[in-house]
Protein backbone atom coordinates (compact mmCIF):
# COMPACT_ATOMS: atom_id res chain seq x y z
CA UNK A 1 0.00 0.00 0.00
CA UNK A 2 2.69 2.12 1.13
CA UNK A 3 4.71 1.33 -2.38
CA UNK A 4 1.58 2.51 -4.12
CA UNK A 5 1.19 5.89 -2.42
CA UNK A 6 4.48 6.76 -2.94
CA UNK A 7 4.12 5.85 -6.84
CA UNK A 8 1.09 8.52 -7.06
CA UNK A 9 2.60 10.71 -5.12
CA UNK A 10 6.18 10.61 -7.14
CA UNK A 11 4.37 11.90 -10.40
CA UNK A 12 2.38 14.70 -8.53
CA UNK A 13 6.06 16.05 -7.26
CA UNK A 14 7.32 16.26 -10.75
CA UNK A 15 4.21 17.57 -12.25
CA UNK A 16 4.67 20.71 -9.61
CA UNK A 17 8.41 20.99 -10.07
CA UNK A 18 8.29 21.66 -13.97
CA UNK A 19 4.52 23.80 -13.26
CA UNK A 20 6.36 26.36 -10.81
CA UNK A 21 8.34 28.27 -13.04
CA UNK A 22 5.56 28.45 -15.65
CA UNK A 23 3.12 29.56 -12.59
CA UNK A 24 5.45 31.95 -10.45
CA UNK A 25 7.22 34.07 -12.95
CA UNK A 26 10.87 34.82 -12.09
CA UNK A 27 12.45 38.34 -11.23
CA UNK A 28 14.38 39.91 -13.25
CA UNK A 29 16.80 43.13 -13.53
CA UNK A 30 16.94 44.98 -16.43
CA UNK A 31 19.96 47.64 -17.09
CA UNK A 32 19.68 50.77 -19.47
CA UNK A 33 22.89 49.90 -20.56
CA UNK A 34 25.43 46.72 -20.70
CA UNK A 35 28.89 48.56 -20.82
CA UNK A 36 29.83 51.92 -19.53
CA UNK A 37 32.78 53.68 -17.63
CA UNK A 38 33.30 54.41 -13.59
CA UNK A 39 31.26 57.16 -12.83
CA UNK A 40 28.85 56.57 -15.12
CA UNK A 41 24.86 56.62 -14.27
CA UNK A 42 23.46 53.84 -15.25
CA UNK A 43 19.03 52.90 -14.94
CA UNK A 44 18.17 50.02 -13.41
CA UNK A 45 14.38 48.32 -14.00
CA UNK A 46 13.78 45.11 -11.52
CA UNK A 47 10.20 43.72 -12.42
CA UNK A 48 8.51 40.15 -10.06
CA UNK A 49 9.94 40.94 -7.00
CA UNK A 50 7.96 40.68 -3.48
CA UNK A 51 5.65 43.80 -3.28
CA UNK A 52 6.10 45.93 -1.02
CA UNK A 53 9.48 44.86 0.00
CA UNK A 54 12.92 46.25 0.98
CA UNK A 55 15.27 45.45 -1.55
CA UNK A 56 19.31 46.05 -2.10
CA UNK A 57 21.14 46.50 -4.93
CA UNK A 58 25.12 44.74 -5.00
CA UNK A 59 28.31 45.14 -6.70
CA UNK A 60 30.61 42.42 -6.80
CA UNK A 61 34.50 44.02 -7.27
CA UNK A 62 37.47 42.21 -8.55
CA UNK A 63 38.64 41.02 -4.95
CA UNK A 64 35.55 39.22 -4.90
CA UNK A 65 33.97 41.65 -2.24
CA UNK A 66 30.21 42.14 -2.49
CA UNK A 67 28.95 45.72 -1.62
CA UNK A 68 25.47 47.30 -1.20
CA UNK A 69 25.27 50.36 -4.23
CA UNK A 70 21.91 50.60 -4.12
CA UNK A 71 18.41 49.90 -1.96
CA UNK A 72 14.83 51.07 -1.79
CA UNK A 73 11.70 49.05 -1.36
CA UNK A 74 9.25 47.85 -4.18
CA UNK A 75 5.90 49.19 -5.27
CA UNK A 76 2.19 46.72 -4.84
CA UNK A 77 3.48 45.02 -8.09
CA UNK A 78 6.90 44.00 -6.80
CA UNK A 79 8.63 46.60 -8.98
CA UNK A 80 11.53 48.91 -8.48
CA UNK A 81 13.41 51.42 -10.50
CA UNK A 82 16.45 53.02 -9.52
CA UNK A 83 20.12 55.05 -10.65
CA UNK A 84 22.95 53.95 -9.69
CA UNK A 85 26.38 55.52 -9.97
CA UNK A 86 29.51 52.87 -11.48
CA UNK A 87 32.03 52.31 -8.78
CA UNK A 88 35.38 52.60 -8.78
CA UNK A 89 37.07 48.93 -9.84
CA UNK A 90 38.89 47.47 -12.58
CA UNK A 91 37.37 46.79 -15.57
CA UNK A 92 36.05 43.57 -16.96
CA UNK A 93 32.83 41.65 -16.70
CA UNK A 94 30.79 42.34 -13.40
CA UNK A 95 28.17 41.18 -11.60
CA UNK A 96 25.17 43.40 -10.31
CA UNK A 97 22.63 41.39 -7.89
CA UNK A 98 19.27 42.22 -6.21
CA UNK A 99 17.76 40.21 -3.32
CA UNK A 100 14.65 41.64 -1.64
CA UNK A 101 14.07 40.61 2.27
CA UNK A 102 12.09 36.98 1.51
CA UNK A 103 15.17 36.17 -0.66
CA UNK A 104 14.21 36.51 -4.39
CA UNK A 105 17.35 37.49 -6.17
CA UNK A 106 18.25 38.29 -9.68
CA UNK A 107 21.54 38.99 -11.48
CA UNK A 108 22.60 40.34 -15.00
CA UNK A 109 25.98 41.34 -16.16
CA UNK A 110 27.82 44.56 -16.89
CA UNK A 111 31.34 45.50 -18.26
CA UNK A 112 33.20 47.74 -16.79
CA UNK A 113 35.49 49.52 -19.35
CA UNK A 114 38.82 51.56 -18.91
CA UNK A 115 39.24 55.41 -19.77
CA UNK A 116 41.29 58.43 -19.55
CA UNK A 117 40.11 60.82 -16.60
CA UNK A 118 42.26 63.25 -16.53
CA UNK A 119 45.24 64.65 -17.95
CA UNK A 120 47.92 67.02 -16.48
CA UNK A 121 51.51 68.11 -16.49
CA UNK A 122 54.28 65.85 -14.81
CA UNK A 123 54.66 68.34 -12.41
CA UNK A 124 51.61 68.85 -11.69
CA UNK A 125 49.82 65.73 -11.60
CA UNK A 126 46.34 67.01 -9.64
CA UNK A 127 45.47 69.79 -12.13
CA UNK A 128 43.65 68.81 -15.53
CA UNK A 129 45.02 70.97 -18.73
CA UNK A 130 43.44 71.30 -21.85
CA UNK A 131 46.38 72.60 -24.20
CA UNK A 132 49.93 72.04 -23.78
CA UNK A 133 53.03 73.36 -25.26
CA UNK A 134 54.94 71.17 -27.87
CA UNK A 135 57.56 69.54 -25.67
CA UNK A 136 55.98 69.17 -22.57
CA UNK A 137 55.78 66.29 -20.03
CA UNK A 138 52.77 64.75 -19.27
CA UNK A 139 50.98 62.47 -16.87
CA UNK A 140 47.80 60.40 -18.07
CA UNK A 141 45.23 59.36 -15.11
CA UNK A 142 42.96 56.19 -16.23
CA UNK A 143 40.12 54.32 -14.07
CA UNK A 144 38.74 50.50 -15.26
CA UNK A 145 42.21 49.40 -16.27
CA UNK A 146 42.34 46.08 -17.77
CA UNK A 147 45.36 43.52 -18.15
CA UNK A 148 45.21 42.95 -21.70
CA UNK A 149 44.93 46.87 -22.16
CA UNK A 150 47.11 48.25 -24.96
CA UNK A 151 47.66 52.36 -25.56
CA UNK A 152 48.41 54.34 -28.62
CA UNK A 153 49.15 57.93 -28.47
CA UNK A 154 48.60 59.27 -31.68
CA UNK A 155 48.50 56.31 -33.26
CA UNK A 156 51.68 54.80 -32.32
CA UNK A 157 51.85 52.09 -29.49
CA UNK A 158 52.90 53.12 -26.15
CA UNK A 159 55.61 50.53 -25.46
CA UNK A 160 55.39 50.74 -21.31
CA UNK A 161 52.87 48.74 -19.75
CA UNK A 162 51.36 50.91 -16.78
CA UNK A 163 50.77 49.10 -13.39
CA UNK A 164 47.31 48.64 -13.01
CA UNK A 165 46.01 49.42 -8.91
CA UNK A 166 43.41 47.38 -7.06
CA UNK A 167 40.68 50.00 -7.97
CA UNK A 168 41.58 50.02 -11.24
CA UNK A 169 43.45 53.16 -11.74
CA UNK A 170 46.18 53.71 -13.86
CA UNK A 171 48.56 56.59 -14.99
CA UNK A 172 51.76 56.89 -17.12
CA UNK A 173 53.96 59.42 -18.30
CA UNK A 174 54.96 60.35 -22.14
CA UNK A 175 56.01 63.70 -24.30
CA UNK A 176 53.91 66.01 -26.04
CA UNK A 177 55.56 65.22 -29.30
CA UNK A 178 54.67 66.09 -33.16
CA UNK A 179 52.95 69.30 -34.29
CA UNK A 180 50.93 71.74 -33.01
CA UNK A 181 47.09 70.45 -33.09
CA UNK A 182 44.86 68.03 -31.57
CA UNK A 183 46.21 64.81 -30.94
CA UNK A 184 44.60 61.90 -28.89
CA UNK A 185 44.97 58.33 -26.70
CA UNK A 186 43.12 55.96 -27.30
CA UNK A 187 42.68 52.56 -25.31
CA UNK A 188 42.22 49.37 -27.00
CA UNK A 189 41.69 46.05 -26.00
CA UNK A 190 44.36 43.24 -27.29
CA UNK A 191 41.91 41.75 -29.73
CA UNK A 192 41.26 45.35 -31.57
CA UNK A 193 38.17 46.72 -29.47
CA UNK A 194 38.65 50.15 -28.58
CA UNK A 195 37.81 50.88 -25.22
CA UNK A 196 38.29 54.91 -25.22
CA UNK A 197 39.42 57.62 -26.83
CA UNK A 198 40.90 60.68 -25.15
CA UNK A 199 41.89 63.83 -27.23
CA UNK A 200 43.87 66.70 -26.21
CA UNK A 201 45.39 70.20 -27.78
CA UNK A 202 49.00 70.84 -28.78
CA UNK A 203 50.40 74.57 -28.75
CA UNK A 204 53.59 75.87 -30.20
CA UNK A 205 55.29 76.56 -33.10
CA UNK A 206 56.23 73.21 -35.23
CA UNK A 207 60.22 72.67 -35.72
CA UNK A 208 60.08 69.20 -37.61
CA UNK A 209 64.21 69.22 -37.80
CA UNK A 210 63.99 69.85 -33.76
CA UNK A 211 61.02 67.59 -33.18
CA UNK A 212 62.71 64.42 -35.05
CA UNK A 213 65.86 65.35 -32.66
CA UNK A 214 63.72 65.73 -29.56
CA UNK A 215 61.88 62.37 -30.25
CA UNK A 216 65.15 60.69 -31.10
CA UNK A 217 66.68 61.52 -27.71
CA UNK A 218 63.81 61.06 -25.88
CA UNK A 219 63.61 57.55 -27.10
CA UNK A 220 67.12 57.14 -27.09
CA UNK A 221 67.69 58.27 -23.42
CA UNK A 222 65.39 56.04 -22.29
CA UNK A 223 66.57 52.91 -23.88
CA UNK A 224 69.99 53.87 -22.39
CA UNK A 225 68.04 54.11 -18.86
CA UNK A 226 66.45 50.70 -19.12
CA UNK A 227 70.01 48.98 -20.36
CA UNK A 228 71.91 50.63 -17.94
CA UNK A 229 69.78 50.00 -15.30
CA UNK A 230 68.70 46.06 -16.51
CA UNK A 231 72.97 46.30 -16.50
CA UNK A 232 72.72 47.01 -12.60
CA UNK A 233 70.32 44.58 -11.67
CA UNK A 234 72.46 42.11 -13.81
CA UNK A 235 75.34 42.58 -12.36
CA UNK A 236 73.79 43.07 -8.48
CA UNK A 237 72.67 39.74 -9.06
CA UNK A 238 75.66 38.17 -10.19
CA UNK A 239 77.70 39.12 -7.36
CA UNK A 240 74.74 37.56 -5.03
CA UNK A 241 75.05 35.02 -6.87
CA UNK A 242 78.72 34.49 -6.68
CA UNK A 243 78.49 35.02 -2.75
CA UNK A 244 75.98 32.74 -2.45
CA UNK A 245 78.35 30.23 -4.89
CA UNK A 246 81.50 30.95 -2.82
CA UNK A 247 79.89 30.50 0.99
CA UNK A 248 78.19 26.91 -0.67
CA UNK A 249 81.07 25.86 -1.89
CA UNK A 250 83.08 26.56 0.93
CA UNK A 251 80.64 24.82 3.37
CA UNK A 252 80.97 21.68 0.37
CA UNK A 253 84.32 21.63 1.00
CA UNK A 254 84.59 21.71 4.73
CA UNK A 255 82.18 19.10 5.30
CA UNK A 256 83.60 16.63 2.71
CA UNK A 257 87.02 17.51 5.01
CA UNK A 258 84.90 16.68 7.78
CA UNK A 259 83.63 13.27 6.35
CA UNK A 260 87.05 12.58 4.91
CA UNK A 261 88.62 12.48 8.26
CA UNK A 262 85.97 10.61 10.58
CA UNK A 263 86.68 6.97 10.55
CA UNK A 264 85.32 4.34 8.42
CA UNK A 265 84.33 1.94 11.32
CA UNK A 266 82.13 4.62 13.09
CA UNK A 267 80.45 5.31 9.52
CA UNK A 268 79.80 1.65 9.65
CA UNK A 269 78.29 1.21 12.93
CA UNK A 270 76.02 4.30 12.58
CA UNK A 271 74.91 2.38 8.91
CA UNK A 272 74.70 -0.40 11.66
CA UNK A 273 72.55 1.23 14.24
CA UNK A 274 70.82 2.80 11.29
CA UNK A 275 69.35 -0.37 9.91
CA UNK A 276 68.31 -2.27 13.38
CA UNK A 277 66.12 1.11 14.42
CA UNK A 278 65.05 0.70 10.80
CA UNK A 279 64.40 -3.50 11.10
CA UNK A 280 62.79 -2.23 14.95
CA UNK A 281 60.64 0.44 13.01
CA UNK A 282 59.21 -1.93 10.27
CA UNK A 283 58.33 -4.39 13.15
CA UNK A 284 56.39 -2.21 15.13
CA UNK A 285 54.81 -0.63 11.78
CA UNK A 286 53.88 -4.43 10.78
CA UNK A 287 52.87 -5.27 14.24
CA UNK A 288 50.55 -2.41 14.04
CA UNK A 289 49.11 -3.00 10.82
CA UNK A 290 48.22 -6.67 12.09
CA UNK A 291 46.39 -5.22 14.99
CA UNK A 292 44.89 -3.06 12.89
CA UNK A 293 43.55 -5.20 11.01
CA UNK A 294 42.87 -7.86 13.38
CA UNK A 295 40.69 -4.88 14.70
CA UNK A 296 39.28 -4.42 11.33
CA UNK A 297 38.26 -8.12 11.12
CA UNK A 298 36.23 -7.78 14.73
CA UNK A 299 34.66 -4.27 13.53
CA UNK A 300 33.17 -6.73 10.12
CA UNK A 301 32.15 -8.97 12.01
CA UNK A 302 30.67 -7.13 14.30
CA UNK A 303 28.79 -5.45 11.86
CA UNK A 304 27.64 -8.47 10.25
CA UNK A 305 26.15 -9.65 13.91
CA UNK A 306 24.23 -6.22 13.84
CA UNK A 307 23.33 -6.51 10.29
CA UNK A 308 21.63 -10.03 11.36
CA UNK A 309 20.04 -8.28 14.05
CA UNK A 310 18.52 -6.03 12.18
CA UNK A 311 17.31 -8.03 9.56
CA UNK A 312 15.51 -10.47 12.63
CA UNK A 313 14.11 -7.84 13.94
CA UNK A 314 12.74 -6.57 10.48
CA UNK A 315 11.43 -10.58 10.02
CA UNK A 316 9.75 -9.88 13.60
CA UNK A 317 8.31 -6.50 12.45
CA UNK A 318 7.00 -7.68 9.41
CA UNK A 319 5.26 -10.50 11.18
CA UNK A 320 3.70 -8.26 13.76
CA UNK A 321 2.07 -6.28 11.34
CA UNK A 322 0.61 -9.75 9.76
CA UNK A 323 -0.69 -10.12 12.35
CA UNK A 324 -2.04 -6.51 13.46
CA UNK A 325 -3.75 -6.66 9.52
CA UNK A 326 -5.73 -10.16 10.78
CA UNK A 327 -6.84 -8.62 13.95
CA UNK A 328 -8.27 -5.10 12.39
CA UNK A 329 -9.64 -7.66 9.99
CA UNK A 330 -11.70 -9.71 12.54
CA UNK A 331 -12.30 -5.89 14.26
CA UNK A 332 -13.58 -5.09 11.10
CA UNK A 333 -16.22 -8.09 11.14
CA UNK A 334 -16.75 -7.85 14.81
CA UNK A 335 -17.85 -3.90 14.55
CA UNK A 336 -20.04 -4.99 11.09
CA UNK A 337 -21.66 -7.95 12.63
CA UNK A 338 -22.63 -5.52 15.98
CA UNK A 339 -23.55 -2.81 13.92
CA UNK A 340 -26.11 -5.46 12.14
CA UNK A 341 -27.39 -6.64 15.42
CA UNK A 342 -27.43 -3.28 16.85
CA UNK A 343 -30.01 -1.95 13.57
CA UNK A 344 -32.31 -5.16 14.53
CA UNK A 345 -32.40 -4.16 18.22
CA UNK A 346 -33.25 -0.92 17.16
CA UNK A 347 -35.74 -2.24 14.47
CA UNK A 348 -37.25 -4.70 17.04
CA UNK A 349 -37.12 -1.25 20.02
CA UNK A 350 -38.76 0.95 17.04
CA UNK A 351 -41.78 -1.72 16.55
CA UNK A 352 -42.50 -1.88 20.28
CA UNK A 353 -42.72 1.85 21.04
CA UNK A 354 -45.11 1.99 18.22
CA UNK A 355 -47.14 -0.56 19.68
CA UNK A 356 -46.83 0.81 22.83
CA UNK A 357 -48.14 4.34 21.19
CA UNK A 358 -50.96 2.96 19.35
CA UNK A 359 -51.94 1.22 22.63
CA UNK A 360 -51.44 4.53 24.85
CA UNK A 361 -53.73 6.31 22.34
CA UNK A 362 -56.14 3.28 22.45
CA UNK A 363 -56.22 3.80 26.66
CA UNK A 364 -56.55 7.95 26.21
CA UNK A 365 -59.63 7.53 23.56
CA UNK A 366 -60.80 5.31 26.14
CA UNK A 367 -59.92 7.92 28.64
CA UNK A 368 -61.31 10.54 26.88
CA UNK A 369 -64.72 9.11 25.56
CA UNK A 370 -65.50 7.61 29.39
CA UNK A 371 -65.08 10.77 31.41
CA UNK A 372 -65.78 13.68 28.70
CA UNK A 373 -69.24 14.34 30.17
CA UNK A 374 -68.02 14.06 33.69
CA UNK A 375 -64.81 15.94 33.71
CA UNK A 376 -66.23 18.33 30.52
CA UNK A 377 -61.97 18.87 29.74
CA UNK A 378 -61.61 21.40 26.62
CA UNK A 379 -61.13 18.90 23.98
CA UNK A 380 -58.93 21.09 21.84
CA UNK A 381 -56.62 20.78 24.55
CA UNK A 382 -56.50 16.84 25.31
CA UNK A 383 -56.25 16.97 21.28
CA UNK A 384 -53.21 19.27 21.11
CA UNK A 385 -51.40 17.33 24.28
CA UNK A 386 -52.02 13.93 22.25
CA UNK A 387 -51.04 15.51 18.72
CA UNK A 388 -47.61 16.34 21.12
CA UNK A 389 -47.05 13.38 22.40
CA UNK A 390 -47.50 11.39 18.59
CA UNK A 391 -45.59 13.89 16.92
CA UNK A 392 -42.95 13.68 19.57
CA UNK A 393 -42.59 10.08 19.54
CA UNK A 394 -40.61 9.50 16.41
CA UNK A 395 -38.49 12.19 16.54
CA UNK A 396 -37.64 10.79 20.17
CA UNK A 397 -37.58 7.09 18.81
CA UNK A 398 -34.69 8.26 16.24
CA UNK A 399 -32.83 10.73 18.50
CA UNK A 400 -32.70 8.16 22.09
CA UNK A 401 -31.39 4.81 22.95
CA UNK A 402 -34.14 2.25 24.42
CA UNK A 403 -33.97 3.05 27.84
CA UNK A 404 -34.22 6.50 27.19
CA UNK A 405 -37.52 5.73 25.58
CA UNK A 406 -38.98 3.56 27.89
CA UNK A 407 -37.83 6.47 30.58
CA UNK A 408 -39.33 8.90 28.55
CA UNK A 409 -42.43 7.16 27.68
CA UNK A 410 -43.30 6.52 31.66
CA UNK A 411 -42.45 9.96 32.63
CA UNK A 412 -45.23 10.70 30.09
CA UNK A 413 -47.33 8.26 31.60
CA UNK A 414 -46.83 9.38 34.51
CA UNK A 415 -47.65 12.87 33.76
CA UNK A 416 -50.78 11.73 32.14
CA UNK A 417 -51.87 9.95 35.42
CA UNK A 418 -51.47 12.59 37.35
CA UNK A 419 -52.52 15.41 35.34
CA UNK A 420 -55.79 12.90 35.39
CA UNK A 421 -55.52 12.40 39.23
CA UNK A 422 -55.41 15.95 39.80
CA UNK A 423 -58.82 16.53 36.99
CA UNK A 424 -60.68 13.48 38.98
CA UNK A 425 -59.59 14.87 42.80
CA UNK A 426 -60.89 18.49 41.71
CA UNK A 427 -63.97 17.61 39.75
CA UNK A 428 -65.64 14.64 41.97
CA UNK A 429 -67.38 15.03 45.68
CA UNK A 430 -67.16 13.06 48.12
CA UNK A 431 -70.62 11.43 47.22
CA UNK A 432 -69.38 11.07 43.68
CA UNK A 433 -71.48 13.52 42.46
CA UNK A 434 -70.02 16.56 39.97
CA UNK A 435 -68.86 19.77 41.10
CA UNK A 436 -70.55 23.02 39.76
Amino acid sequence: MLKVKGLLILPIIIFLLFLSPLVYAQPTLELSSSSGYVEDKIDLKLTNFTPNSTINIFWTFFNSSKIAIASGETDKDGKFNVTIKIPQDKGGKKILEAIDKLGLKANVSFTLLPKIYLLSLKEKPSEEVSQVEIGSELMALGSGGVEDMLIFIDNQRYDVKPEIEENGKFSFEFLALGSAGTHGITLVSSKGKIFHSFLFNVTGVTNEILMGVEVANHFTLRDISNKFSDFIKNLFSLGIRMDENTALLRGDVKVLTENYLKASKETQAKIASNITETRKELSDLLGLVSSKVDENTKATLGLERNFKDINERLDTFKDSLSSLERAMGLIRQDISSSFSSTQASLSAIRDELMDLSSELDRVLSSVKAGFEDLLKVDRESLQNISYLVLSVTPQLLQAYSMIQLLILVSIIIGIISLILFFLLRGKITPRGKLNG
